[in-house]
């Protein structure tokens, strides 16, 4: 059975006529009535019979044709789809993102995007988690943009920095800590350190500092990302090593934690992240190509 078929027997049970649905199909009457005759042997049953001058559809013929307006109905649904995806201006977009980004970049960064014209009628999926399991989910063909962190051994993707975060250390605002001289990160391993989650990209990337530092810093406990550190080192839980983003400078602004004047010089980059080579809809591709030319940083 082939698709062909189909549209032949759709067409003849529409105009219940060989000979009339032939030259709408542009093709021979006998190259029909053979095709038929083969869909009707793979069957085993008979789909038409005669009336008069006519043909129409015998019980089982019935039963068939509503699979079949059922079946091109969805094809032609999916061919309507496949162009729509095409359109540039009304194409749908996966995003997944780490936490600072869904606090302090995305929105703005969609919004300015959608303002254009050409991408008014552009729609968003959004997914916040940790880059290594979002990156799984490009590589699934379930997300086609991440903003997050650098993740090794993935030469499939390409990473394109955006953005550039100082890492600082910060303090309860209770602690006691002489601020008119720079300090350094190892006056600080014996106090209660709270880091990043190990499993996450920056938990991996400041354990990393820390191993070529040769610190050993006394981890009391760990969270996701920087509103839940905040809250621990606001609670005096202990210091921690985070990276500067809006929210923690407003909890030094407003006295919530202070910060530790040291004289590391740490910085993070955050990433725009997708793949290579890889055939995107036009919608995801000029997304991809506004935020290179709207984000790009010196790296």
């Amino acid at each position: 059975m082939t698709l062909q078929q189909l549209y032949y027997f759709q067409m003849i049970a529409k105009l219940q006529h060989y000979n009339k649905a032939a030259k709408e199909l542009h093709v021979a009457q006998p190259s029909l009535s053979k095709s038929m005759a083969l869909l009707e042997e793979e069957l085993q049953v008979p789909l038409f019979e005669k009336q008069g001058r006519n043909i129409i559809l015998t019980k089982y013929g019935k039963v068939f044709q509503g699979y079949v307006n059922s079946i091109l109905n969805e094809i032609e649904r999916a061919k309507n789809e496949m162009q729509s995806m095409l359109d540039r201006s009304s194409g749908h977009i996966n995003v997944a993102y780490i936490s600072p980004f869904g606090h302090n970049y995305i929105p703005k960064m969609v919004q300015k995007f959608l303002t254009r014209e050409e991408n008014s009628n552009v729609t968003f999926s959004f997914r916040e988690g940790f880059t290594g399991s979002m990156i799984r989910s490009i590589h699934d063909n379930e997300t086609d943009v991440v903003f997050g962190s650098y993740e090794e051994n993935e030469p499939e993707l390409t990473f394109f920095p955006i953005i550039r975060e100082n890492l600082i250390l910060i303090a309860p605002p209770q602690m006691e800590i002489a601020e008119d001289v720079i300090h350094s990160i190892h006056d600080f391993q014996k106090t209660p350190f709270i880091s990043y989650d190990h499993s996450s990209s920056m938990g991996k990337f400041t354990r990393k500092i820390f191993r070529e530092e040769h610190l050993m810093m006394n981890f009391v406990c760990e969270s996701s990302d920087e509103l839940a550190i905040l809250a621990l080192v606001t609670n005096n839980f202990g210091i921690s090593y985070v990276a500067e983003t809006k929210e923690v400078q407003a909890a030094i602004q407003d006295g919530r934690v202070k910060q530790i004047y040291i004289e590391e010089n740490n910085y993070r980059y955050l990433y725009m992240i997708y793949k290579n080579g890889q055939f995107h809809e036009p919608a995801v591709e000029d997304f991809i190509q506004f935020v290179k030319n709207e984000y790009s940083i010196a790296y």
